[in-house]
């Protein structure tokens, strides 16, 4: 692509924003982490991922915002990598020696592990939506396409009420369930 192009023109806009942004991003970001070098690190891996995702979507409305965002999710993934605990942040932040050692350990394990509970309760919604769609007791498995031999053994024998309970069902795969379900939508 040529000098003048779109996505030079783009680069060009991004230097101008960093020029502006780039020492308020890392002013508030040393006042955040207390550390003027890990605070350089964060504000550059923003300017990275602008260099990287605004060529596609454009220049935000208020770029500032979306560096010192993009920043701030950097550093809460950097603390949920690393193995820092209680006593380390209050000697980087004395200011949280202040809050109750129970409520510190539920932020530190609510940082740590939200990608976690964030997978579980995704599991959790899809298997109450499985429990809601049931299974007409007079259903011929035997006639389910692209249904497993072992799956339409155990289905005939156990006769489960919903797609939730046949899950449960030793040898049952969520293959097997997600083929009953098309059936049942299809009638």
């Amino acid at each position: 692509m040529s000098a003048t192009g779109p996505h030079h023109a783009t680069h060009q806009a991004i230097d101008a924003v960093w020029r502006i942004e780039s020492p308020r991003l890392i002013a508030g970001l040393t006042r955040l982490v207390r550390d003027i070098a890990r605070a350089e690190d964060l504000a550059q891996d923003a300017l990275v991922a602008a260099l990287e995702q605004w060529p596609a979507t454009g220049i935000p409305d208020n770029p500032g915002a979306w560096l010192m965002a993009t920043a701030k999710h950097r550093a809460i993934d950097h603390l949920r990598r690393s193995d820092v605990d209680w006593p380390q942040l209050v000697a980087k932040f004395p200011e949280a020696a202040a809050i109750p050692t129970n409520v510190a350990s539920s932020v530190l394990s609510q940082i740590k592990y939200e990608g976690y509970i964030t997978r579980q309760d995704k599991e959790i919604a899809r298997m109450s939506t499985l429990e809601t769609k049931l299974i007409p007791p007079t259903l011929d498995y035997a006639s389910v396409g692209g249904l497993r031999n072992e799956a339409k053994q155990k289905l005939t024998r156990f006769t489960p009420r919903s797609l939730g309970q046949a899950l449960r069902i030793s040898g049952i795969t969520p293959a097997d369930v997600t083929v009953l379900a098309i059936h049942l939508e299809r009638r």
